[in-house]
């Protein structure tokens, strides 16, 4: 069953999971979103917390000549080798991560905790999930926008997570009152943890 959290910034949301993550089992935390949704601020914090090292896999990106897939951007030996190094500590590895199950497989990795990380416009009375990411309309033409939005499509990294944790765009307030969730593009049978 998918928990979703709603904080009002990335340091509530960190401390909120450093008390969820003792309680999981996992030696990997997948932290996942899209580009500026704000999953770096909480991977370091959880870090700067103790719970564990981080690897932002947007620090093994190259920049190819062309358009080419992310993935497809990622120096994958140099990041799978950080991996293993941040293993060997034996400290759960916090992995920070666009298209996260292509850039670090599942079968490689393990599954890990899935966190998956967004931002809530509450430009309106109720809230819609991040301006940035429209799945219902067609796939933007340029990369690495194209294969992130179909990589959503595919994989469904935001249905999938183990925790969902998200918070106002731009530092708008969250209300006082209860607020409808029909456009937050909930994960059928989700919990919303108060």
């Amino acid at each position: 069953m998918v928990k979703i959290i709603t904080r009002s910034d990335t340091n509530e949301v960190a401390s909120w999971i450093t008390s969820f993550a003792p309680n999981s089992t996992s030696r990997l935390i997948r932290i996942e979103g899209v580009c500026g949704s704000g999953k770096t601020s909480i991977a370091r914090q959880l870090e700067a917390r103790g719970v564990g090292v981080h690897i932002n896999a947007d620090d093994f990106i190259t920049r190819p000549a062309g358009a080419i897939p992310y993935a497809g951007c990622v120096e994958h030996d140099k990041l799978d080798a950080a991996i293993a190094s941040a293993d060997r500590t034996g400290k759960v590895v916090i992995l920070d991560a666009v298209c996260s199950e292509e850039v670090a497989p599942v079968q490689r990795w393990g599954q890990g905790l899935r966190i998956y990380v967004k931002q809530l416009s509450f430009n309106t009375v109720d809230p819609i999930w991040h301006v940035g990411l429209h799945l219902e309309d067609a796939p933007p033409v340029l990369e690495p926008h194209r294969s992130v939005h179909l990589y959503h499509l595919r994989v469904l990294p935001h249905m999938k997570a183990d925790l969902i944790v998200e918070f106002p765009e731009d530092h708008q307030p969250l209300p006082k009152a209860r607020f409808a969730r029909d456009r937050c593009f909930d994960p059928l049978g989700s919990v919303v943890v108060e």
